[in-house]
């Protein structure tokens, strides 16, 4: 389960919205207008974070400002449908 948590900063949200729900239709849950969690087979927050448009190894490539963590273990309270997410994504094979 390589699941990472994005967070768009400034005036960022439109177009991370926009990259996470192309490129990752089935595997994010939307948090609210500015976090999602994104289920990606992807080695690190940099690839997650360069496929997005936050980075770029090419200069002035990047679109989008954000942050995105590599997450090892969660809690907190929430919905019940953000838990049953999770829980989903935990349990898809590799």
């Amino acid at each position: 389960m390589p699941l990472f948590l994005v967070a768009a900063l400034g005036d960022s949200a439109k177009a991370i919205d926009a990259a996470v729900r192309e490129t990752f239709p089935e595997k994010h849950y939307k948090i609210d207008d500015t976090k999602w969690f994104v289920n990606a087979k992807l080695a690190t927050a940099k690839a997650l974070s360069d496929q997005l448009g936050i980075t770029s190894d090419v200069p002035d490539q990047a679109k989008s400002t954000g942050v995105v963590v590599s997450i090892r273990g969660y809690f907190g309270r929430g919905p019940a449908d953000l838990w049953e997410w999770i829980a989903s994504q935990a349990s898809t094979p590799e």
